[in-house]
C-alpha cells in the first residue's frame, strides 16, 4: 500500500483521508463536496471512478433515474455474507497452551455454517509483547452476519458481540472471567468500516455456469465509472484487480482519443 501510494502521488495524484462524501454532482463536470475535520472542501475533475461496493452510492450517485437500470443489475450480485469481528484482551491462563493461533469453533453441527454457525478465532502467541502486555493475548473473534454491519444498528451488533462470546462458553470455560480488555464500540466502528473493502463472496446473477459474474464498468454517464470486485464476482481478490485495471484502461483510451 505504502508502494501504491507513493506511485499515485508521484504521478500528481492527491490522496485525501478521512473524509466524508457530502455531494456528487456529475453534469457536465465531476464536483464532489468532502467534509474532513469540520472542515468542507470542494473538488472537481472530468472523471469519477468509484467503488461499487461504497455503502453511500446509491445514496448520493444511483438515485438519479439514468441509473436504474444499473441499479438493477448491482441488485442482482449480492455479498453472501458479512464479516464482524469482535476484539478482546485476555489473561493467557484463560485459554489452553493446546489452543491454534487459528481455530474454527461450529456452534451447531445440524445447522448450515452460516449466520454465526462458524465463529472464527485468531490469537496472538503468548509472551508476543508486540500483540499483548506480558501475561495477555489478544484475540479476534469473526463470524458472518446475513446483514452488513453498516445497516445494523448498535445494539443489534452489540447483542451479537454478546451471543459471540456465549457462543464460546464450551469451547473455551475461561474466557468470559478471563477478559482483560474489550471495546465493543471499537469493535463495531472497525467492522463497519472493514466492509468497503472486504473482498467479498458473492451470490451469482441466476443463469450463470461457472458462477462468475461479469458487469461492465460503464455507466450511463460517460464520465462516470464504476470498480470494485462485485463487477467481476467469483474471482474473488484477483476480480478486484481486474475491475481496477479495466476502469483504468478505459478512462485513459478516451483520455487519449480526445488529446488527439
Amino acid at each position: 500500500m505504502t508502494w501504491l501510494c507513493k506511485e499515485f502521488t508521484d504521478a500528481g495524484g492527491i490522496l485525501i483521508n478521512d473524509c466524508s462524501v457530502m455531494r456528487i454532482d456529475t453534469n457536465p463536470d465531476i464536483i464532489i463536496d468532502l467534509e474532513s475535520a469540520g472542515n468542507s472542501l470542494t473538488i472537481r475533475g472530468k472523471k469519477l471512478i468509484v467503488s461499487a461496493q461504497w455503502e453511500k452510492l446509491k445514496l448520493l450517485l444511483l438515485h438519479q433515474k439514468i441509473f436504474r437500470r444499473l441499479l438493477h443489475k448491482l441488485d442482482s450480485v449480492r455479498p453472501m455474507l458479512f464479516p464482524f469481528c469482535l476484539h478482546l484482551g485476555v489473561h493467557t491462563g484463560g485459554l489452553p497452551e493446546s489452543l491454534s493461533s487459528y481455530a474454527v469453533v461450529i456452534r451447531d453441527e445440524t445447522k448450515p455454517a452460516t449466520d454465526q454457525n462458524l465463529v472464527f478465532i485468531l490469537s496472538s502467541r503468548p509472551r508476543n509483547t508486540e500483540h499483548a502486555p506480558e501475561g495477555r493475548q489478544a484475540i479476534t473473534v469473526m463470524v458472518f452476519l446475513k446483514d452488513s454491519p453498516l445497516m445494523l444498528t448498535d445494539l443489534e451488533l452489540k447483542g451479537i458481540a454478546k451471543s459471540i462470546i456465549d457462543s464460546l462458553e464450551g469451547f473455551l470455560p475461561f474466557l468470559r472471567e478471563s477478559i482483560d480488555f474489550v471495546n465493543i464500540e471499537k469493535s463495531i466502528e472497525l467492522s463497519r468500516l472493514l466492509q468497503e473493502i472486504v473482498c467479498q463472496k458473492y451470490r451469482p446473477r441466476k443463469g450463470t455456469v461457472i458462477g462468475i459474474n461479469t458487469l461492465s464498468p460503464k455507466t450511463p454517464l460517460y464520465n462516470v465509472l464504476l470498480t470494485g470486485g462485485i463487477l467481476r464476482a467469483g474471482l474473488g481478490f484477483e476480480g478486484e484487480i481486474h475491475a481496477g485495471l479495466d476502469a483504468a484502461f478505459l478512462t485513459g483510451m478516451e483520455i487519449q482519443s480526445h488529446a488527439r
